[in-house]
């Protein structure tokens, strides 16, 4: 991803899926800005055939990047997981992961499957 905003953004690419794909998590906010912050996060994508959810983000990233946003850049750090259930996307899912589970359903599972 480029941007002409590199001073708001930061991206991320440690975080992997369980069939080994890379999950980008972005930072937006304003960096040179001292003090305490509210973190804010925002997950895309967790049902991969709800591409909306892609088009959602994408307005949401472009919105917090624009000079109109500078006051709660200030105040917020947002962390941004455009894509969280990578490998449903990428298999073609309508709603499940590589497990063949609704992630949405099973957050209380997933000490299992690390």
């Amino acid at each position: 991803m480029r941007t002409k905003s590199p001073h708001l953004i930061k991206i991320n690419y440690d975080n992997e899926s369980t069939g080994g794909l890379p999950i980008p998590v972005l930072t937006i906010s304003n960096f040179s800005t001292a003090g305490d912050k509210i973190n804010a996060l925002c997950i895309g994508r967790l049902h991969p055939g709800e591409t909306q959810g892609s088009w959602m983000i994408d307005g949401f990233i472009q919105q917090l990047l624009s000079p109109e946003s500078h006051y709660i850049r200030e105040k917020v750090i947002f962390k941004i997981v455009p894509m969280a259930n990578v490998d449903g996307v990428v298999l073609g899912n309508f709603r499940t992961g590589i497990m063949g589970r609704d992630l949405n359903r099973c957050f209380h599972l997933s000490d299992r499957y690390n």
